[in-house]
């Protein structure tokens, strides 16, 4: 009996149009939508390098401290420079490079300090991108590091140059210790987070199993109700059956995002592991909402609906920052958000290389899940009909 229940509710859930768009066909669209988006800002936006600049400094002094500051600075201890320095012959000829877009900014000097001058668009109209951002810090870092050898100088007879050298050069006198090896890209977050909507989507097929299995929702709840089946039978074969299908949709979702070049990290069998709980999360969730007798099907669903929504946002589904403000107001919270817990471990598994956290995350899970199916069953057992 047990296994003509889980193949009739197979059948049920594949022919559930439905569902099968929320946990699949909006996952992928929104994905899409997504790496369209914003899908290369990281390496555009966060991994600057070979800017190009034009310098004309006429101080020989600001020249010569300038371009011993410069020749140390590079992005990583492989020498791979931040700058790609055009030196022009005249600040109009600067100026002129910068209005023809070919540099991002020039150095230049004035009254015996390094300037710098951008477009309009940037630093002058307080609209300061990231690009011009790392310019204006080299400015400072420039005063800064000339402030300090300065200093040093009046008090010993150490040349300031030699000073300058050193403190603006990559030396490294500390022993590296890696405890993360994967992909920082902060855009990345949003994609575990539609993975982690997806799984609590699965909560609208915890409703449908709830609804067909109450007398006073629907008639195939009546007939079950005075049928001779164990409750418990067909409860779990119709848990099972639709955890497989809505897992196999977030598969797919998430091979999908794969090709169109969303990186999720190469530890597959944890990431599996992963949906396949989260979507048992949102399952239960689902059919503890259902078990409700109660509200009506229309409130159950929109209660589903705004509550998975609602921990989608709270976990930086819609605003990336989110997270981290429930975090920092509320950090329990985050601990029993299963949106938050999903993505956390998403971004666990790509970015530290020990799995104490992501036990920590699957574990919570898990106990979140098992308190959801034991209070709907509870509340289920409690129920009775005056006449079916």
């Amino acid at each position: 009996m047990f296994w003509h229940n889980f193949k009739y509710n197979l059948l049920i859930i594949l022919r559930d149009k439905a569902q099968i768009f929320w946990s699949f066909i909006f996952v992928i669209a929104l994905g899409t939508l997504f790496q369209v988006t914003f899908g290369n800002a990281y390496s555009k936006s966060e991994l600057v390098r070979d800017l190009d600049v034009a310098v004309y400094i006429e101080d020989e002094n600001v020249s010569y401290i300038f371009d011993n500051f410069i020749a140390n600075i590079s992005i990583s201890g492989d020498g791979e420079k931040l700058l790609n320095i055009t030196y022009a012959d005249s600040i109009d000829e600067a100026a002129g490079l910068l209005d023809d877009k070919k540099v991002r900014g020039v150095f230049y000097s004035e009254d015996n300090e390094l300037k710098l001058m951008v477009r309009a668009a940037g630093l002058n109209q307080g609209g300061m991108d990231i690009q011009d951002g790392i310019l204006a810090s080299v400015v400072t870092d420039y005063h800064q590091i000339f402030t300090v050898a300065d200093a040093i100088n009046k008090k010993t007879d150490i040349n300031p140059l030699s000073l300058i050298g050193l403190m603006s050069s990559n030396g490294d006198n500390n022993t590296e210790k890696v405890i993360a090896d994967g992909k920082m890209d902060a855009f990345t977050e949003y994609f575990y987070n539609l993975i982690a909507m997806g799984c609590l989507f699965a909560s609208f097929t915890g409703l449908a199993i709830t609804k067909y299995s109450q007398a006073n929702l629907s008639t195939l709840g009546a007939r079950k109700c005075v049928a001779q089946t164990s409750t418990f039978a067909s409860t779990t074969a119709a848990l099972l059956a639709n955890l497989l299908i809505l897992y196999i949709c977030e598969i797919l979702a998430m091979v999908y995002l794969t090709i169109i070049g969303v990186d999720f990290g190469d530890k597959l069998w944890q990431m599996a592991l992963l949906v396949l709980i989260g979507t048992w999360t949102g399952l239960s969730m689902g059919y503890f909402i259902g078990s409700i007798s109660k509200l009506n099907q229309n409130a159950k669903e929109g209660i589903a609906v705004g509550v998975s929504l609602t921990l989608c946002f709270l976990s930086g589904l819609m605003i990336a920052d989110m997270k981290f403000i429930m975090k920092e107001k509320c950090p329990l919270f985050n601990k029993l958000n299963p949106a938050a817990l999903i993505s956390d471990t998403f971004y666990a598994l790509n970015v530290y290389q020990e799995n104490t956290q992501y036990m920590k995350n699957i574990l919570s899970l898990l106990v979140i899940s098992v308190v959801f199916v034991i209070a709907g069953t509870l509340i289920g057992r409690r129920r009775t009909y005056a006449s079916i």
